[in-house]
């Protein structure tokens, strides 16, 4: 970490008891709002080269409105200890194994069911038992908590987002801090600021999240997505909210996304002529050339790019500048008290 963003930090009391040797929870250790623009400099660092080039403004971070107990899903590594199976998480060095009991910026729930889990480990072949190395769990907003492992890859978990109705499997990814997903979404829709006769291309779509929450401000949205399943939960999703303006196809980004462009954004007759948006929220590894290639190739008004990570994302910013401006940069804090920042990049059209 750059020096220069954590000098003159005020010490608190971590309230883990993990804190210290634990990889998790790095700042822990600091007052949430100090949290908050600790985060913001090292967004200001990691892009600084881009700035150097043109201006753009970094936004205030927008809190997450649970900063303890807001993760509903965690990835535990399983491991063999005395002769029984143990949950825990790996050391600040990557190596060692720490056993935890409880996790405190799980979901509470979570941590109540880790018996249980250990007890579904235990009851396993002994095969399947000691060939597990990790396991995930997750909840939604009924309570039922999903773990990783076959029994449960087909069960359905729900979540309730701004007055919206989601569902997820468990192999679907969906964000973990259901707290901060109406602002997330708020947040998006005012650097968009769409007038309602624009078409929305959700690229990387997941389960439809921002897709649906935003079609009520869009003439027509398009959603795409790698996984089956994902693609099946998202036109659920669609049905179950009655969004009708939206449709979903399954697929990678990178093949579809040259049929699209090739048609030049005109998916259906509707949309000659009108001005195109484009979220992109892809994995952590972020966009591949091939994406990045079809990007520069047309007209986009309106880009946004959802990242989790700086250095991919700086990587990424420095090769869409050369048909897009980069305008503004919102960073949002869904994973209190860890090092993790998401940003909200909203990048226009070069004239």
């Amino acid at each position: 970490m750059n020096h220069s963003a954590t000098e003159n930090t005020e010490i608190t009391k971590a309230l883990c008891p993990y804190f210290g040797n634990c990889g998790g929870c790095s700042f822990q250790d600091k007052p949430y709002a100090e949290q908050l623009e600790i985060k913001r400099k090292l967004v200001e660092n990691e892009l600084s080269p881009l700035m150097l080039e043109e201006v753009f403004e970094i936004k205030p971070v927008i809190p997450s409105p649970e900063i303890y107990h807001y993760r509903h899903m965690i990835s535990m590594t399983v491991k063999c200890r005395e002769g029984r199976l143990r949950l825990g998480f790996m050391g600040n060095d990557h190596r060692v194994f720490l056993p935890i009991e409880r996790c405190m910026i799980a979901d509470e729930r979570l941590n109540q069911y880790l018996p249980t889990a250990l007890s579904r480990l235990e009851a396993l072949p002994p095969k399947r038992k000691f060939g597990t190395n990790q396991t995930a769990l997750r909840i939604g907003d009924s309570g039922e908590v999903m773990a990783g492992l076959k029994e449960d890859a087909k069960k359905i978990l729900m979540c309730d987002v701004a007055g919206k109705k989601f569902s997820y499997a468990m192999s679907s990814f969906f964000q973990h801090n259901f707290s901060i997903l109406p602002a997330m979404a708020g947040a998006i829709r005012s650097l968009l600021n769409p007038s309602g006769e624009e078409i929305l291309y959700d690229l990387y779509c997941g389960v439809g999240l921002f897709g649906i929450l935003l079609a009520d401000c869009y003439a027509s949205v398009y959603g795409i997505e790698e996984g089956y399943e994902s693609i099946r939960q998202a036109k659920e999703n669609a049905k179950e909210n009655r969004i009708e303006n939206i449709s979903f196809t399954e697929g990678k980004v990178e093949d579809l996304l040259y049929q699209i462009v090739g048609a030049g954004f005109k998916p259906a007759p509707t949309t000659v002529g009108q001005t195109i948006h484009i979220i992109v929220d892809p994995p952590r590894a972020g966009l591949k050339p091939k994406v990045i290639e079809e990007f520069l190739k047309v007209k986009i008004d309106r880009f946004i790019y959802v990242s989790c990570g700086l250095d991919v994302l700086r990587r990424d910013l420095g090769l869409l500048r050369e048909g897009f401006q980069i305008k503004a940069v919102q960073p949002i804090d869904l994973f209190p008290q860890t090092k993790q920042i998401e940003n909200i990049v909203l990048l226009e059209a070069r004239t």
